[in-house]
């Protein structure tokens, strides 16, 4: 039974369809990561997410979280569009990390309340992801959002997140922080958020909107990786991404 459930998942990565790159990231360097420092902490864009890790995290953890979550989003941006069927693709991006391995709860969606005149999402999302994260990893998604702030408006890691994370007056983005459980296994608090505005801005997490151009609507929930089940699709995952990890994942200074 447990080799069907092996070759079932297999099947299903293998069967994925993956988006191809927008036309602005092809001409994007494919710029070499890092060496990942094994006790140290780390950040990435991840296509329209961000991606921070508590120290401790191993580098193959690593890897396994940026290439599970970046399936996701490209076998969902297949499915639907990212923007305009948000529901929908965050359905399907649900489904794709369960089948790997990842323990994740139905996505439910609530709408964001501010008072102020103004509205950063940035803000809003850190006090947000608060509610489902530790200290530490609360700490590491703030070191990872100032760097991409503090990024060259030009630099591939601007580029793939605003390319990926908003079209048009609409956005759909995640906003992560990782580390380890006492068993080993990764756990993540996951911000998964969209909007609807009445424009279009650039640098959109970081831009002062006024509260009545704009709704935001977000879901925060812990989830773990399961490396035991992770580990029987981990190869096929690698081979189905092909070059696009290194098309879709840039790594910030924190």
């Amino acid at each position: 039974m447990e080799t069907s459930v092996v070759l079932t998942r297999l099947d299903y990565v293998k069967a994925l369809e993956l988006a191809v790159p927008d036309a602005r990231l092809l001409s994007l360097p494919m710029v070499k990561r890092k060496p990942v420092v094994e006790d140290g902490s780390a950040a990435y864009v991840d296509a329209g997410s961000t991606m921070s890790f508590v120290g401790g995290v191993p580098a193959v953890k690593q890897q396994d979280v940026l290439n599970s979550t970046l399936l996701a989003q490209l076998a969902a941006n297949k499915k639907f569009d990212r923007e305009t069927q948000t529901e929908q693709w965050y359905g399907f991006y649900r489904q794709v990390l369960e089948n790997v391995g990842w323990v994740v709860q139905s996505f439910s969606f609530t709408r964001y309340d501010e008072s102020g005149a103004t509205l950063r999402l940035d803000k809003s999302a850190l006090a947000i992801i608060a509610a489902v994260a530790s200290g530490n990893e609360l700490l590491a998604l703030q070191a990872t959002l100032k760097a991409l702030e503090n990024s060259d408006p030009d630099s591939k890691q601007v580029t793939l997140f605003d390319v990926n994370g908003s079209k048009g007056e609409n956005g759909n983005f995640q906003l992560s922080t990782a580390s380890t459980d006492p068993n080993g296994n990764v756990q993540m608090a996951l911000g998964a958020f969209y909007f609807k505005a009445t424009e279009h801005v650039g640098r959109f997490l970081f831009f002062s909107w006024k509260t009545k151009s704009i709704n935001l609507y977000f879901g925060a929930q812990s989830v773990l990786l399961n490396e035991q089940i992770y580990a029987t699709v981990r190869q096929s995952v690698i081979d189905k991404l092909g070059d696009k990890a290194q098309q879709f994942v840039a790594d910030l200074d924190i």
